[in-house]
């Protein structure tokens, strides 16, 4: 599809006339994150192309900035990547190779109305006195440099590679300049996986969490026309043959739910066998219980569980509802657990009454500033207003999250879709290091404890499910 034929809102592209098989090679993803960073109106502030590698995203990153800058006549546009070599190398030749030169735009001297590179500044300056300049970040701070400069136009290759405070930063430097229509646009582009690949996720992937004015386009290497044609043996040789789970999952589907230092490994539906994520049925003979984890400025978090046992005598423990929510006093706390009892037993009308709450040991204990003399801890605090908990034993984390490990593999746990913390602190859960803990200076884990409490309760530390004699009783 030519651009010429996109819906165009803005001003009419200078050289735009680009040979017809340029546009062709683009895959769908391309050609959706180009035509929404040119034509989108002001709704849109950020669009972001992520995927695996050799999708296409550099290519369409070069095509967003020449087109823009073509468009808009002294306009500003920041290509920023995390290595000079980089920078020059890839989005440099990029711009080079698959634009200026399909378009017949020629590089040289702005005297013979020809695109100047200035070498010593890394600067694409445009006939129309519109400029490109690449950036680079090679020290942690070096983006600092950009600051203060008005961009129309920013694009973060690589982004992944970017702190979530660069990101902020950065923003504030892209803003409309008074003497052009062009409104301001940020373009990201980045693989799963990298240092900021959790406030990436948050902030642009996933859908329930990202700003209303981004637009997220997930790239695929099936799609990649241009990688397939220059190389059909790709795929095969390079990908296919990666033996680490993670980087396989990352690099040749595109997963975001693959991350390096990954704590849990959720299963997917095999063949009509629930996955982990999965809407059950509990029957009307489960028992339900609830695990606990307190909170303060942390989010005080309740895991409501159905436990059974099926007529083949397999166990099952699903996760059916949850409460997550920081900021509440204890009587709150209370009072709201309390109400999504309520709600889960109005949508589970043959929901027995909760029988065991299970809370951290540190429960039991007297609060802090009260006499040893008194008996007032948490724990008595929730009993005074109907929440009744019993705290748990003291145990090493690791065995715990050993036996949720277990209870996943076997695929006797499973998690409601609609118990979205539960399931976020799961795909965000990274290793501490040396230990086979999850490290909760670097994500969420008060939903984790919470059903960890119950579980353990349940099921025992040491808990191993019976392997089926197919034999027995046969002589």
């Amino acid at each position: 599809m030519a651009v010429t034929r996109l819906r165009a809102k803005k001003p009419k592209l200078d050289r735009m006339d680009a040979p017809r098989e340029v546009h062709l090679m683009m895959s769908s993803d391309q050609r959706q994150v180009l035509e929404t960073f040119l034509f989108a109106g002001e709704e849109v502030q950020t669009v972001a192309m992520a995927g695996p590698r050799f999708t296409g995203k550099t290519h369409t990153g070069a095509h967003c900035l020449g087109y823009r800058a073509l468009m808009y006549p002294g306009t500003r546009h920041l290509a920023l990547r995390t290595v000079q070599d980089a920078a020059d190398l890839n989005m440099g030749e990029e711009l080079k190779a698959a634009f200026f030169r399909p378009h017949d735009i020629k590089l040289g001297s702005r005297r013979r109305n020809e695109v100047q590179y200035l070498e010593a500044e890394n600067r694409f300056v445009l006939q129309n006195d519109s400029m490109i300049q690449l950036g680079f970040c090679r020290a942690p701070r070096d983006w600092e440099k950009h600051l203060g400069v008005q961009w129309d136009t920013e694009w973060l290759e690589q982004a992944e590679q970017f702190t979530e405070y660069a990101y902020s930063r950065l923003s504030g430097s892209n803003r409309a300049s008074t003497s052009t229509p062009c409104c301001p646009r940020r373009l990201l582009t980045f693989n799963p996986g990298g240092i900021g690949a959790e406030w990436i996720e948050r902030r642009i992937v996933d859908p329930c969490t990202r700003d209303r004015r981004t637009v997220f386009v997930e790239a695929h290497i099936r799609n990649s026309m241009a990688t397939l044609e220059r190389d059909p043996s790709y795929v095969l040789r390079s990908l296919m043959s990666i033996t680490d789970p993670i980087l396989r999952a990352q690099w040749l589907d595109g997963k975001w739910d693959a991350k390096s230092g990954i704590f849990f490994r959720l299963l997917p539906m095999i063949d009509g066998v629930p996955g982990t994520i999965q809407e059950m049925r509990v029957p009307y003979w489960a028992d339900w219980y609830c695990g606990v984890d307190w909170g303060d400025s942390s989010p005080f978090a309740c895991m409501y569980v159905a436990h059974w046992e099926d007529k083949a005598g397999k166990r099952h423990l699903h996760v059916g509802g949850e409460v997550y929510q920081a900021g509440l006093e204890l009587d709150q706390q209370a009072e709201r657990a309390l109400e999504k009892e309520k709600d889960l037993n109005r949508n589970n009308p043959f929901m027995h009454k909760v029988k065991i709450r299970m809370a951290g040991w540190e429960t039991g204990k007297s609060l802090e500033g009260e006499s040893t003399e008194q008996t007032r801890s948490k724990a008595s605090v929730w009993q005074k207003h109907g929440f009744i908990t019993r705290p748990s034993y003291r145990y090493s984390r690791s065995s715990g999250w050993s036996l949720i490990k277990y209870l996943i593999r076997r695929r006797i746990l499973t998690i409601d879709p609609d118990c979205m913390a539960l399931i976020k602190e799961f795909k965000t859960a990274v290793r501490k290091d040396y230990a086979e803990d999850v490290d909760d200076k670097r994500c969420a884990d008060h939903a984790l404890d919470a059903l960890r409490h119950i579980t353990v309760y349940l099921f025992g530390l040491d808990y191993r499910e019976q392997e089926v004699d197919e034999w027995a009783g046969v002589t």
